[in-house]
């Protein structure tokens, strides 16, 4: 991690850039998780890094009807990706939450309300860190109000980690076939809003690129306090640099064994460093005792309570 650190300071100089360090965060993951394996190809471009308030959506003026959908807290299919409500007192959510308040803070100190995530290249959990990230700020919204946006367009993967199929596609709202708040899904999280797709968008980068495409971030930053978007990896494709514009923040995701420097150091030649606030790096080596990081009753201490 701090190779990748040193590596956005030394961007940050070369571009002149001023205002506060990176953010940095290190995300253990339970060993018997697992990740999906890594494909041929995929696995020839990657090396080993040793270090990483309530309410109511609004369609046209009018309150878009229906109940909050629940998101599910079973640890069904990709379930990592909604750590933060599944498993809610355990590391993965803690240590997100930690990153989500200085995430906020790096926000309110440059006055921007939208945030983008993004990797070098697949497999690095962009996606997983996409939706606890904005999990966690939801359940510390004290009555702001968060949304998280499907931005990767090509591939995309929010509503099978969120566990939520949308009804609307966000990929219609950029065809310009629905309107925003047909797209928009109230969740049971009071706080939180999910703009979903469910087809891919094979002219992503066209649509991108589109006046209409400006105007939907417009929206969505006055619908919002906070509006991150789930991106495609910056590496691959030509997305990213076509939405930084309508972007105030980005934070980039890399993995402890997957991702290598060089595809670090060359995704910061694609994105300014005076928007990158931080880092975050999954599956890294835990400093802390698992045992000890925990900081609730057991069952046995809460039953000892109950019988005094």
């Amino acid at each position: 991690m701090g190779e990748i650190t040193d590596a956005l300071r030394r961007a940050r100089q070369e571009q002149g850039g001023a205002g506060p360090e990176p953010l940095e965060i290190q995300v253990h993951e339970p060993p018997d998780l697992g990740h999906a394996p890594l494909s041929r190809e995929s696995a020839d471009h990657l090396d080993a890094l040793h270090s990483f308030t309530d309410w109511n959506s609004r369609n046209d003026g009018e309150e878009k009807e229906g109940s909050p959908i629940e998101i599910p807290r079973t640890r069904d299919g990709s379930w990592m990706a909604r750590a933060v409500v599944v498993d809610s007192n355990g590391i993965v959510a803690e240590r997100v939450r930690h990153f989500g308040l200085r995430v906020r803070q790096a926000l309110e100190e440059r006055g921007v309300n939208t945030v983008l995530v993004t990797s070098a290249l697949r497999q690095e959990g962009k996606t997983t860190t996409s939706c606890n990230l904005a999990l966690a700020l939801a359940s510390m919204a004290a009555g702001r109000r968060i949304a998280l946006v499907d931005l990767d367009l090509r591939r995309p993967t929010v509503a099978q980690g969120i566990g939520i199929s949308p009804t609307v596609g966000f990929q219609e709202v950029m065809r310009g076939t629905a309107p925003l708040g047909a797209a928009c899904i109230r969740t049971d999280i009071p706080s939180l809003d999910l703009y979903l797709v469910d087809e891919p968008l094979w002219d992503a980068h066209e649509q991108l690129a589109s006046p209409r495409f400006e105007t939907i971030v417009q929206e969505l930053r006055r619908r919002y306090d906070t509006v991150l978007f789930d991106t495609p990896p910056v590496l691959l494709v030509p997305d990213v640099p076509l939405i930084l514009p309508q972007v105030g923040a980005v934070v980039l995701v890399a993995r402890a064994g997957v991702t290598r420097r060089a595809n670090f150091l060359e995704v910061l030649e694609y994105v300014p460093a005076e928007k990158t606030i931080g880092c975050f790096l999954n599956n890294a080596r835990s400093r802390i005792n698992r045992k000890q990081y925990g900081y609730y009753l057991s069952e046995g201490e809460r039953k000892a309570r109950r019988k005094r």
